[in-house]
């Protein structure tokens, strides 16, 4: 296998770290919800009490904001092993959940917009790091998707 490019290489660092803070953030939201405690929030988007315990803050007796966490261990889990093996299997994993996350954080905004009517800051930074994380999943994607010379061989055998 060959050495992943400067620019693989790159946005998979970034990867790790965008990926590093959101476990940051899911792991405060978690805290701050299982001990009923409310994040400081101020500005427009200050809403965080009224999020973060409304009904739609769950599915069943699980916070979202747990999963949340769970989503971001699982993605940081991937990129640094993408970082160790330079396995394209690991990236196309981390595009699927990242798509899986996008569609998951469309919906959680749409939430809080039409039915909770508020906004939580904390929320929308962690959605920013999914979002970010997705967009560099593409990147690297495309980074590690160039021909290789085995890739080359493979088709020619073919």
């Amino acid at each position: 296998m060959n050495a992943p490019s400067r620019l693989a290489r790159s946005l998979g660092l970034l990867l790790v770290a965008v990926n590093a803070i959101g476990v940051a953030l899911a792991a405060y939201l978690s805290y701050a919800k299982v001990m009923v405690i409310v994040p400081p929030c101020d500005g427009a988007a200050s809403g965080c009490e009224h999020v973060l315990f409304s009904a739609q803050s769950q599915i069943g007796p699980i916070p979202i904001a747990v999963l949340g966490l769970g989503l971001s261990l699982v993605l940081l889990g991937l990129s640094v092993a993408w970082l160790r093996t330079g396995r394209r299997l690991l990236v196309t994993a981390l595009y699927a959940l990242g798509l899986l996350a996008m569609l998951a954080e469309v919906y959680l905004v749409l939430v809080q917009a039409l039915l909770i009517g508020d906004w939580c800051q904390w929320c929308l930074r962690y959605g920013a790091t999914l979002v970010t994380g997705f967009v560099l999943s593409i990147g690297l994607w495309w980074a590690t998707g160039r021909e290789t010379p085995e890739a080359a061989g493979a088709l020619e055998a073919v």
